[in-house]
């Protein structure tokens, strides 16, 4: 039979290691977040790229939300989102500060469903699904080949770009990064 004090702190180590990878995948999240972001400043709906095998593209998005009088409709403004494939990696909404643009962010971790912003009444397919942590690994991975495919006119805001690409990608190889004036 096994010692009470060994089963005591397996589960404790269990516990450790199980918050321990929910913290990982918060940050990949996070940081995530912050490289679609960063990418969709410079980026247009309606430009794509194909690298590996996975098709990216900008595109403007909705998801379904309760209307005052309790109908559930489309939201009608959606956001510019970067997709990997059928993948939402990220969005921004025009028009927040990036206190409100992370407050959203937040939100939209909650959505399940997305789909094209319609033009007109034409109803919406939600087949658009929030990507997984398996998408953004393939996305972290694919970083420097997204931004090279996508060709990225950062003349001028280059510095600011490789200053900010540089981050992310020390952040998802596990390095801290060094804070910049907007941290």
């Amino acid at each position: 039979m096994p010692d009470l004090a060994r089963v005591m702190l397996a589960m404790f180590e269990l516990a450790r290691q199980t918050g321990l990878r929910r913290q990982d995948r918060q940050h990949l999240q996070d940081v995530t977040d912050l490289a679609v972001t960063t990418l969709l400043e410079y980026l247009r709906v309606g430009d794509q790229a194909q690298v590996r095998d996975a098709a990216y593209r900008v595109e403007r998005i909705t998801w379904s939300e309760t209307a005052p009088d309790g109908t559930e409709r489309h939201h009608p403004h959606g956001a510019m989102a970067l997709l990997r494939d059928e993948a939402v990696l990220g969005t921004l909404r025009y028009g927040l500060t990036r206190r409100q643009q992370a407050d959203a962010r937040t939100a939209m971790r909650q959505v399940r469903r997305f789909g094209l912003l319609p033009a007109g009444h034409t109803p919406v397919t939600y087949d658009l699904v929030p990507a997984t942590e398996e998408d953004r690994l393939d996305f972290a991975e694919e970083l420097p080949e997204v931004l090279e495919a996508l060709r990225i006119d950062v003349a001028a805001h280059a510095a600011e770009l490789r200053a900010r690409t540089e981050q992310v990608v020390r952040v998802l190889l596990g390095e801290r990064a060094a804070p910049t004036d907007r941290d």
